[in-house]
C-alpha cells in the first residue's frame, strides 16, 4: 500500500516470501520472480524497513490522507472497515475475528467487512 505513505509507485522483488505467500493463498501457479536487470540504474531509491512501520490510519476521503494509529487514538470512530482499497485475505479477517470473538460492536458503530474475492 505504497500509496497510503505517500508515493505513487512502489516496486518489491518477488521473492521466497511473496511465492510462501501465494502458496499459502492456494496460488503459487501466479508466482514468478522478478529482479531488477543486473545493471539497471536508478534516478533515485528510497529504501523503507517495513519493521520499522507503525500502523497507519486513513481519514476521510483520501487514501493517501493518512496518520499514525497513535496520532489518532484521540479521534472519535463511528464506522469502522476491516480490509483495504484491494480488501481483506482470509487470513485478515481470521484475524480481525478472534479480536472480536465474544465481543459486540458499540451501538452507534457501523462495522462494514470487506472480504477479496481472490
Amino acid at each position: 500500500m505504497i500509496i497510503e505513505m505517500g508515493a505513487t509507485t512502489g516496486i518489491f522483488p518477488s521473492d521466497e516470501v511473496t511465492r510462501e505467500f501465494l502458496k499459502a493463498q492456494g496460488r503459487e501457479e501466479d508466482w514468478i520472480q522478478l529482479l531488477p536487470d543486473s545493471d539497471a540504474e536508478y534516478e533515485k531509491t528510497i529504501e523503507i524497513n517495513l519493521n520499522t512501520l507503525e500502523p497507519l490510519v486513513a481519514k476521510p476521503h483520501m487514501p493517501d490522507l493518512v496518520v499514525t494509529a497513535r496520532e489518532a487514538s484521540d479521534v472519535k470512530a463511528d464506522s469502522v472497515f476491516i480490509g483495504s482499497c484491494t480488501n481483506a485475505s482470509y487470513s485478515d479477517i481470521v484475524k480481525a475475528a478472534k479480536i472480536l470473538k465474544g465481543k459486540k460492536v458499540y451501538k452507534n458503530i457501523d462495522l462494514t467487512v470487506g472480504p477479496g474475492s481472490r
